[in-house]
């Protein structure tokens, strides 16, 4: 869901119409030819429609790049949204900060799957960057909430949303051991991809499990999460629902 002021763009007609152009040569073609095409369009980002229409062309561009390329191509997408990665983070002693981050690919599977819808929430903790995030934003209408420990990400997650207007986005700096149940009882689907040390994995499952006693809801697990989420005692709570087409994620339900 975007929404911005301006005037709808003449232009944006033959935006799509080179955009065809540009994914049938696609296969004879590097990347950086619908990366250059897709920088023009995001200059666009006073206009409603124009920013409407990324959704369209980020789905096309995990198709014809992550997807087809592999997850390493991420990058270039990442590149495409804007978003500078920063040296120098903070380090925070006994937590795992080291980003690692799911592919634009997964991200979609893993949307196309869950199908968050407009009165949902859906968390993404340990948001990095906001991939998760922007992405979701950009595909669907539901509200997407990213709790990140590491301020950089934050600063610079903000402004990327800030630049495309995406206002079903909220980030907010944050250690999850801090976190009460109570405050993420408008949840419906938790997202982790390893993002803590297993000491702090261990210790937020308990609540998570008193938040399952207040409602249902769905946790997604990527990397080292979704092996944790099988042999940790304070999950145990949770039932396994299935998992993405190329494996990366599972998916479990909280219900008590």
């Amino acid at each position: 869901m975007v929404t911005t002021q301006g005037n709808f763009p003449e232009e944006v007609e033959q935006y799509k119409e080179e955009l065809q152009d540009i994914l049938n040569q696609y296969q004879e073609e590097s990347v950086d030819g619908i990366k250059g095409f897709v920088g023009q369009l995001y200059k666009q980002e006073e206009d409603k429609k124009a920013r409407e229409d990324l959704g369209e062309v980020l789905e096309k561009g995990i198709e014809k790049i992550d997807k087809r390329y592999g997850h390493e191509q991420s990058e270039i997408i990442d590149q495409m949204l804007g978003i500078n990665k920063k040296e120098g983070e903070k380090e925070y002693k006994g937590e795992q900060t080291y980003q690692i981050e799911t592919s634009y690919d997964t991200i979609k599977q893993m949307l196309d799957k869950t199908g968050p819808r407009q009165e949902e929430t859906f968390y993404d903790l340990g948001s990095g960057y906001s991939r998760v995030l922007i992405t979701g934003s950009l595909l669907t209408d539901a509200e997407y909430r990213g709790i990140e420990l590491v301020k950089e990400r934050v600063d610079e997650s903000k402004r990327i949303r800030d630049r495309l207007g995406l206002e079903n986005v909220e980030i907010m700096q944050g250690d999850v051991k801090e976190l009460k149940a109570e405050e993420l009882s408008d949840g419906d689907f938790f997202y982790m991809f390893k993002p803590f040390s297993v000491s702090t994995f261990k210790e937020f499952g308990k609540t998570m499990e008193e938040l399952a006693e207040r409602k249902d809801y769905t946790v997604i697990g990527g990397g080292q999460s979704n092996k944790w989420l099988k042999v940790i005692d304070t999950w145990d709570f949770l039932e396994e629902k299935g998992k993405t087409k190329d494996r990366k994620l599972g998916f479990y339900k909280a219900s008590l």
